[in-house]
């Protein structure tokens, strides 16, 4: 899917690189990831608060993150030399924005007991870091697929761009869409994350 070198050798020009609708498209997807998943960073603490959960789950939360992200990825390892992986960050960003709609149950059932809180919380995160393991790992493969050989840096930087925006914008927005509601910024990401699937899928279909 990648477009030509000029004849003369010269890597490809940004103006170029930017009329790759199908590129474009899959770097938007990836704004859109960026942004929800450092969204969470900001909201996700204050909102087990907000429910009830004691301050030491916190942490316990971001250390289960870490772990699950880590097994995950050996199955997406697995998964991504068997089918391409445009297709699996299509599902994987369709199921990550399921689990925000899991975690934001938790403001529903804040009076059940802790156990079933946590279990819930569990739920929703091993999903969250199975998507996310599948983004780490996928999307810097998938840039190069629509990047010349051995002329990929233009395309890497606006994907290193897009996560250098949504590190800029996420904290605000996510602390201003907690404050307006604890539910907004799971039903925000949740809304953003499956258009995104959408996205990529169709950027899928365009280009396999």
């Amino acid at each position: 899917v990648a477009d030509e070198e000029s004849a003369d050798g010269e890597p490809p020009r940004y103006r170029d690189v930017l009329r790759q609708g199908a590129f474009m498209a899959f770097i938007a997807g990836v704004f859109v990831i960026a942004l929800t998943t450092i969204g969470m960073d900001t909201a996700l603490p204050l909102f087990m608060l907000s429910v009830g959960l004691p301050a030491w789950s916190t942490t316990v939360a971001y250390l289960f993150i870490c772990v699950m992200v880590a097994i995950a990825a050996r199955w997406v390892a697995r998964i991504g030399s068997r089918v391409p992986h445009l297709r699996i960050l299509a599902w994987s960003t369709a199921l990550c924005s399921i689990s925000f709609l899991v975690i934001d149950l938790l403001a529903g059932i804040q009076n059940a007991v802790p156990a079933v809180l946590f279990a819930v919380l569990a739920v929703g995160l091993t999903l969250f870091s199975v998507s996310d393991a599948a983004g780490n790992a996928l999307s810097a493969n998938i840039m190069l697929t629509f990047a010349p050989d051995e002329s990929s840096g233009r395309h890497a930087s606006l994907l290193q761009t897009a996560w250098a925006a949504a590190t800029a914008v996420a904290p605000g927005l996510y602390a201003a869409l907690f404050s307006a509601g604890r539910i907004l910024p799971w039903l925000a990401s949740s809304a953003l994350l499956a258009a995104a699937a959408a996205v990529f899928g169709a950027v899928y279909s365009r280009t396999r």
